[in-house]
């Protein structure tokens, strides 16, 4: 991490549950608990005994409604989280950077919930965007490209702006395959110049596939159950949710969400494992809401 990352250190997000529609923008995707897994990897043993082992966002609403946490420890938190698993112990690399002031953010957040104003059910809860999603703060936005480094956006982005509206903690950024995959037809998934190697939590050695790799790494290293906590966006597509998805072990389907300038996009459902029955009724739901699939048509062309 370079620049304005305080964090010299690494990750671990275990494998965070549901992301909560109401601050899901377009092209988001939605990332839960991962599952399970009958292996057990040194990495997700290195996460037991974390003090947020596999929280869920209803858990940590009511743990900052009891007092027993405010979203500035949750905060904190994981940001301890992150420097220990993904730049030191197995260097996962999922983390690009993240906010520099994401705890003073909490902080402001845990005042609103004290004066008895609170946003909804993100309010406090931390969430990491992929590093192709513009935030306006002390985080860059590059696509993983050295080339760049430094560029701070002028606006948010729909998604970075809804997820504020609600009250959520934007932590950090993901890595990714540079530029989505876009940098070469030879590029290695999860690589990028600024994020290096993003690592397979699982086994080290493996690909961890997907240009969305990061994001699912960082979800994936938490190993347990539940409803999970820190969120993470990724922009889905066919490598950049289902790939990702089959090598960290999470059950994933994508519908449509919309377009953009009449192309289209769509929302991705991860879950932990087992979870299918669940996810396919909360697609289900999303489809019924948002009413955002389209009649395919086609424009004439010169042929």
């Amino acid at each position: 991490m370079k620049g304005s990352d305080p964090l010299d250190g690494g990750l671990k997000w275990g494998r965070r549950r549901f992301l909560n529609l109401a601050a899901a923008g377009a092209g988001t995707a939605t990332f839960l608990n991962h599952c399970r897994s009958t292996r057990s990897p040194s990495v997700l043993r290195s996460s037991m005994g974390f003090e947020l082992e596999e929280a869920t966002v209803t858990q940590l609403q009511e743990a900052m409604r009891s007092g027993r946490f405010s979203s500035g420890s949750i905060t904190q938190i994981y940001l301890d989280r992150i420097r220990e698993l993904d730049r030191r112990g197995p260097a996962l690399r999922s983390i690009i950077e993240v906010n520099p002031d994401a705890v003073s953010e909490a902080g402001r957040l845990d005042d609103e919930r004290r004066e008895g104003h609170v946003r909804g059910p993100l309010h406090g809860i931390p969430v990491v965007l992929k590093d192709n999603i513009d935030s306006a703060d002390r985080m860059t936005t590059t696509a993983g490209s050295l080339a760049l480094q430094g560029s701070i956006a002028v606006r948010d982005s729909q998604v970075a702006s809804r997820l504020r509206e609600a009250g959520a903690v934007l932590l950090a950024k993901a890595n990714l395959s540079e530029w989505a995959t876009f940098r070469s037809t030879r590029s290695s998934s999860g690589w990028s110049g600024r994020g290096g190697q993003c690592r397979n939590p699982y086994d080290l050695s493996r690909n961890p596939c997907g240009s969305s790799s990061g994001s699912a790494v960082s979800v994936s290293a938490n190993g347990g159950p539940a409803w999970k906590r820190d969120l993470l966006n990724g922009d889905p597509s066919g490598g950049g949710s289902s790939g990702p998805a089959a090598r960290a072990g999470y059950p994933n389907i994508t519908v449509p969400a919309g377009n953009v300038r009449g192309l289209p996009i769509g929302i991705s459902f991860f879950g932990r494992a087992w979870s299918e029955p669940r996810l396919l009724r909360i697609a289900y739901a999303f489809e019924q809401s948002a009413h955002a699939r389209l009649v395919p048509g086609f424009r004439e062309g010169i042929l």
